[in-house]
C-alpha cells in the first residue's frame, strides 16, 4: 500500500508533490496525529526526500520557522525531531544546529554519568552518532562533543559500557583535525575526563587506544609531539605486559601442575584485560 503511494507521489507534478511534502510535515508536527500516523508521514517522506526541490526545502524552512515564531513549542520541537531522522538537518540555521547537537551530547553524558550507565548508553550513544553522520557537529559544540564521546569511551574505573563502544569508536575515526586537536589536549584539562585520564590507569590505557583510532594525517601539527608521546606510551606499556606474562609463564614451568593452571588462569586475564585497554601491572 505504502509502496502505491511513493510511486503516485514520485509521479506528481512539482506543485502538487509541494504540498503534499508541507501536509506530511504538518501531521508530524501536530501534537493530535497518533504516534502511527506520524511514523507513516515520516516513512513516507523519507523514501521521497531525495526528490525535494529549493522551493520544497525553502518551505519546510519557512513552517519550522513559522512555529518557533508563534512560539508553538510542541510542534517546533517535533519540527526539529522530523528534520533530525530525515538527515537535514543542515537545512537549519547555526543555532538550531547547536541546540539538537548539544542536546544530546548532554544527555548521553548525563545517562554515562547516573546509575547502569553501562546498560543505558547504546540508544543515547547511536543517536549522538547518527547526529555526526548526518553532517559536522557545530563548531559550538565540538569542544563539548569530543570530552563527552572519549570520556564515554575511556568508561570510569569500573569499566565501559561495551555495547556502545562500536558508536563511540566510530565517531572517533570520524573526528576532524580540530576534533583531534581538542582530544589530545584532553589529559591537560580541568574536567572529569582530564581527572580520570591523569588518575586512572585503565581509563589512561584506554585513551592510548583511542588515540590509536586516529588516522596521523588527521592530527594538527601543533598535536604532533604530545601524540607520539601517547602512543610511545601506549607501546612500552604493552611491552612490560609481555615481559610480565612471560616471567608469569616461566614461574609456573617450574611448579607443579596445579600452580601451572593457577598461573596461566591469571595470564589469561590479564592478557585479555590489556586487549580491551587494561593495564598489565
Amino acid at each position: 500500500m505504502q509502496k502505491h503511494w511513493v510511486e503516485r507521489l514520485n509521479a506528481t507534478q512539482d506543485a502538487q508533490r509541494r504540498l503534499l511534502f508541507g501536509t506530511a510535515h504538518g501531521i508530524y508536527c501536530d501534537p493530535a496525529t497518533s504516534e502511527p500516523g506520524r511514523l507513516n508521514a515520516l516513512d513516507l517522506f523519507s523514501k521521497c526526500k531525495d526528490r525535494l526541490t529549493a522551493a520544497m526545502r525553502s518551505d519546510l524552512i519557512y513552517r519550522h520557522s513559522d512555529y518557533l515564531a508563534k512560539g508553538e513549542a510542541q510542534r517546533h520541537v517535533a519540527s526539529q525531531q522530523f528534520f533530525e531522522k530525515l538527515g537535514l538537518l543542515n537545512l537549519l540555521n547555526e543555532s538550531e544546529r547547536h541546540s539538537v547537537s548539544s542536546t544530546a551530547v548532554h544527555r548521553l553524558w548525563t545517562v554515562h554519568l547516573g546509575m547502569n550507565n553501562f546498560y543505558n548508553e547504546p540508544p543515547f550513544a547511536e543517536r549522538v552518532k547518527l547526529l555526526s553522520d548526518h553532517g559536522p557537529i557545530p563548531e559550538t559544540v565540538q569542544e563539548q562533543f569530543v570530552q563527552v564521546i572519549v570520556g564515554c569511551y575511556i568508561g570510569n574505573r569500573y569499566g565501559v559500557c561495551w555495547a556502545a563502544t562500536s558508536f563511540y569508536e566510530a565517531m572517533i575515526r570520524a573526528f576532524s583535525p580540530r576534533e583531534v586537536g581538542i582530544m589530545i589536549g584532553l589529559p591537560r584539562t580541568k574536567t572529569i575526563v582530564g581527572s580520570r585520564i591523569q588518575n586512572d590507569s585503565p581509563c589512561r590505557a584506554r585513551f592510548g587506544a583511542a588515540l590509536k583510532l586516529i588516522d596521523r594525517a588527521s592530527v594538527p601539527r601543533a598535536s604532533l609531539a604530545d601524540y607520539g608521546t601517547w602512543l610511545k606510551q601506549k607501546k612500552a606499556r604493552q611491552t612490560n605486559g609481555i615481559k610480565r606474562c612471560s616471567r608469569l609463564f616461566d614461574a609456573a614451568n617450574s611448579l607443579g601442575h596445579a600452580a601451572q593452571v593457577f598461573f596461566q588462569c591469571i595470564v589469561t586475564q590479564e592478557m585479555l584485560a590489556e586487549r580491551a585497554g587494561g593495564v598489565i601491572r
